[in-house]
């Protein structure tokens, strides 16, 4: 485990379920399979080398809902300050999730993206120390990348290690199957998802104003 920033502030760790042992406690990954559309975001990283031999890490977001990447920014030092960066880049984007779930790296358990939660409203709900399975959708992802992408691809520089994780970005996001998906990709699932929850929200409001007939949505 990463050492600890001197600014660090409290970790929230998961309760065990009533009448268990505490070695029981449902992962967090357990947890996040309840989540609801763009409220519950996974992140960490990845680490890897150019062909110089310099040394990279890369911060992956992830949507645990549409399993949709959103991020996967590369930098020689990744910090909070850059942490808090892309996630305010993504929220300006698709607005803030409910709650993100993390390890307890010192860039994530620092003061800067403590501060960024608190402003965005958003719970940060950090893994167990030596467990990083409770994070198990941004720990699959984070395997995909690496065996479909890292270790694939050799990087002349961080510019090239940079574009070439952006284009598995979008062919992870755009074409890539899930089977939890039914075999659609995130982009495509999260198209389906949006257009049958506008049509459930058509009708009940047709419902509500006397008029139950189904009601189409323009596309």
């Amino acid at each position: 485990m990463r050492g600890m920033n001197s600014e660090s502030v409290d970790l929230i760790y998961l309760d065990p379920p009533f009448n268990s042992n505490a070695n029981d406690a449902a992962p967090i990954g357990s947890k996040a399979a309840g989540a609801e559309f763009k409220d519950t975001w996974s992140m960490n990283f990845v680490s890897d080398r150019t062909g110089g031999g310099e040394r990279f890490r890369a911060l992956t977001v992830v949507d645990v809902f549409t399993r949709e990447s959103l991020a996967i920014e590369p930098g020689k030092s990744l910090r909070g300050a850059d942490v808090v960066k892309v996630l305010s880049r993504i929220v300006g984007e698709r607005g803030a999730p409910k709650r993100i779930y993390c390890d307890n790296g010192s860039e994530f358990v620092g003061r800067l993206v403590d501060l960024w939660a608190y402003a965005n409203g958003v719970q940060m709900e950090f893994s167990r120390p030596g467990k990083p399975t409770d994070n198990a959708f941004i720990e699959s992802f984070n395997g995909s990348l690496r065996d479909e992408c890292l270790n694939l691809h050799w990087f002349d520089d961080l510019t090239d290690a940079r574009e070439k994780l952006q284009a598995w970005r979008r062919e992870y996001n755009e074409n890539r199957p899930h089977r939890a998906l039914d075999e659609l990709s995130p982009l495509e699932f999260k198209a389906q998802w949006v257009e049958k929850a506008g049509q459930n929200f058509a009708n009940e409001l047709a419902q509500k104003m006397g008029t139950p007939q189904k009601v189409e949505i323009p596309h």
